[in-house]
């Protein structure tokens, strides 16, 4: 066990937290449709790491600088644990890419040092994300990584609820002048959310945050995992083949288990959002096939199908199935037909390096 899974497993024992829903596409889904299927994670440790991106490039230096004028991108093999983009350019060398191609991380992340189950890359306009599930003895959790697209820091307080600030202290991340900061709950069930907030070279601001007690080291030791020297592609088992009229591709999301199924391969799920020409926003959800358990009402492209409530399911995608819905509500069937009917394996689910390196379009 490495020293930061210890200390991630010695917060568990001692502070038990609730049940976390780490995957968004359930929580959206089960809105849209009341056939989709509820994911629940383990209970556990609830982390974030923040990156936000702006600015002009930057070239990536090695060692560890102690200026706060140099950047401090950790020297590491050029590897990916997506494929490789070797054309665009990385968060360190032009922090202005980071959000802006939704096919595309410019940053990764090392795992090496954490024992997790799964993680999901995800990008959308003006952030980029990774979300690991923690493993650790005592119980598991989501730790996720956000890049961002802002001439400004993140804020540094959690996102809804009433919380006060309790602690602000300087300290460093690479040899970078960081701000710990810790919050607690005003209201309800008292809640920790604690920031570590720095940036890793100029016009990339990055941020950790966890809504557990993990001391300072640890959240150091996470944020250290994050390297801004690569890129790399939102590849997936399939693609999405025909657009509505004026659809654009906005934000693409791949879940892979962190070591290999001997029944199913990495790969958990997909989705892709879109935004259609009256500018409602759209998702695309690939899962395994006989995830929702829908009943059948429809025939789209010779599949089974289900329409209901700007919704349509359809089964029959060789081992997939798909999910087409409006994330407010808003779905002309004629839309999600078209989206659903385009819809075709890619390569191996058992293989990314087969999958689309482009899966919409």
């Amino acid at each position: 066990m490495t020293d930061l899974e210890s200390r991630i497993v010695d917060t568990l024992r001692h502070r038990p937290d609730p049940d976390v829903h780490i995957d968004t596409l359930t929580r959206r889904a089960v809105v849209a449709g009341r056939a989709r299927r509820r994911r629940t994670v383990v209970t556990a440790v609830a982390a974030a790491v923040a990156l936000v991106g702006v600015g002009i490039g930057v070239g990536v230096a090695v060692g560890r600088p102690d200026r706060d004028d140099a950047p401090a991108v950790p020297p590491t093999e050029q590897n990916t644990n997506l494929p490789t983009d070797p054309v665009s350019p990385t968060a360190a060398d032009r922090p202005s890419a980071v959000g802006t191609d939704p096919g595309v991380l410019h940053f990764d992340l090392d795992g090496s040092a954490i024992r997790f189950s799964d993680w999901r890359f995800e990008t959308t306009a003006g952030r980029e994300q990774i979300t690991l599930a923690i493993v650790g003895g005592a119980g598991s959790g989501p730790f996720t990584v956000d890049v961002q697209l802002s001439p400004d820091p993140l804020p540094a307080g959690p996102e809804g609820g009433a919380y006060r600030p309790d602690h602000e202290e300087q300290t460093e991340v690479g040899g970078r002048t960081a701000t710990w900061r810790t919050f607690t709950t005003e209201v309800g069930v008292q809640n920790r959310h604690q920031s570590l907030s720095w940036e890793p070279v100029a016009g990339l601001y990055a941020q950790v945050s966890t809504a557990m007690d993990l001391d300072l080291a640890t959240v150091r030791q996470i944020a250290a995992a994050a390297r801004f020297d690569r890129a790399q592609r939102c590849v997936a088992p399939v693609r999405v083949t025909a657009l509505p009229a004026g659809a654009r591709w906005t934000g693409c999301q791949v879940r892979l288990r962190a070591e290999p199924d001997p029944s199913g391969g990495r790969w958990v799920s997909s989705r892709f959002t879109l935004v259609l020409a009256a500018g409602n926003e759209v998702e695309v959800h690939i899962d395994p096939a006989g995830t929702s358990g829908f009943q059948q009402n429809r025939t789209v492209n010779r599949r089974p199908a289900r329409w209901e409530s700007a919704s349509l399911w359809i089964g029959g995608i060789g081992p997939f199935e798909a999910a087409v819905f409006g994330n407010d509500g808003r779905l002309r069937e004629e839309d999600g037909v078209k989206l659903g009917a385009g819809i075709k394996p890619v390569g191996d689910p058992a293989d990314l390096t087969t999958w689309a390196p482009r899966p919409v379009g």
